[in-house]
């Protein structure tokens, strides 16, 4: 709760917006995570980690169509190496 005063406050704070995803991956909340990470990519594209659990959290979704997601995955993993590549995580 209290990270999400903090993006009320501040909603164009790339980290808070971060530290929500990861509260909500915690929580399995697998949309939110999805729409938190989705907007500090577009923020920060240049940050392989934020590419890296992006692509992670698809994979992490069960309920979805597996082979979608896996093409999303591949694709954010994809970015995290165009970032830095042979970057460890990706």
């Amino acid at each position: 709760q209290l990270l999400r005063q903090m993006h009320d406050a501040n909603q164009d704070d790339s980290w808070t917006i971060h530290f929500l995803a990861v509260a909500m991956a915690r929580q399995e909340k697998w949309d939110k995570v999805e729409e938190f990470l989705k907007e500090c990519v577009a923020r920060q594209p240049e940050i392989p980690d934020l590419w890296v659990e992006l692509g992670s959290s698809y994979l992490s979704e069960s309920d979805v169509n597996p082979a979608a997601r896996l093409s999303e995955a591949s694709f954010a993993f994809t970015q995290a190496l165009v970032q830095q590549p042979n970057y460890y995580r990706a």
